[in-house]
């Protein structure tokens, strides 16, 4: 069963993004900021990471970047997600080396279809 780090500080998206997934097969594991986000991507090896962009202390962006230069966490995919959707965001996440991009509000089929594509 794949694990995801669900990384959000709005515990409605937490609550319902852990939900849906352990409901369609997958283990959870969540933050609700950046630097719980890089501990649990170092210690829980996680297969995917969705992560929001707009966080309290170190932002998505941020987190992101030092996901992939780390040689224990690079290779783990990540889906970054705000409700602030805009193609600065979505080209500003790209570069920070996410493999992919969700607005807000996340639309469960198309997430789901994501997550799939990507494990």
């Amino acid at each position: 069963m794949p694990k995801i780090l669900v990384v959000d500080d709005e515990a409605t998206v937490l609550d319902f993004l852990s939900t849906f997934l352990a409901v369609n097969a997958y283990r959870v594991v969540c933050a609700r900021d950046g630097e719980t986000a890089l501990r649990l991507a170092e210690s829980e090896k996680p297969d995917l990471i969705l992560l929001d962009l707009y966080l309290p202390g170190q932002n998505g962006f941020d987190v992101c970047r030092r996901i992939k230069a780390e040689p224990v966490t690079c290779h783990i995919p990540v889906i970054c997600f705000t409700g602030a959707a805009d193609d600065e965001n979505r080209l500003l996440s790209l570069s920070a080396g996410a493999n992919d991009f969700l607005s807000k509000p996340l639309h469960a089929k198309e997430l789901l279809l994501r997550v799939r594509n990507i494990l």
